[in-house]
């Protein structure tokens, strides 16, 4: 499953943060979903073939939705929509009194978080730094 969240990282975040970047912190991501940490991924296959994937992170009635990704080709067909109404019954059935995700405002499914029943509660501001 490890192979395939990769491929599908790829195929979102090669072109932005590179290939060695997005390997890394696959494998460093499934040594946390193979521990007891309370974090889980999913993965949604068509056919065999990895659709996208996102993780759940659950703790004292609080989850959170993250790292959530739909390869381009699979984007605007309802995967993503289907992705995270999983997470969300999931959630529920945890017994989850808070369910929320994190986003960056540009280049987002902003609608279908909305759609889904998301309300945006707040903004943050994030510092990039480069090493020249």
């Amino acid at each position: 499953m490890i192979d395939d969240i990769l491929f599908s990282d790829l195929q979102f975040d090669e072109k932005t943060l590179g290939e060695d970047f997005c390997t890394r912190r696959c494998y460093r991501r499934g040594k946390v979903y193979v521990s007891d940490n309370g974090v889980n991924c999913y993965a949604c296959y068509l056919n065999g073939n990895i659709v996208g994937n996102c993780d759940l992170f659950i703790n004292n009635g609080v989850a959170k939705i993250e790292d959530f990704s739909v390869i381009p080709k699979y984007q605007r067909k309802g995967y993503g929509t289907t992705i995270l109404k999983h997470l969300i019954d999931i959630a529920i059935k945890e017994n989850c009194h808070t369910i929320y995700l994190v986003t960056d405002e540009d280049g987002t499914a902003k609608e279908m978080y909305e759609k889904i029943g998301f309300h945006k509660i707040g903004e943050r501001r994030d510092l990039f730094f480069k090493l020249q």
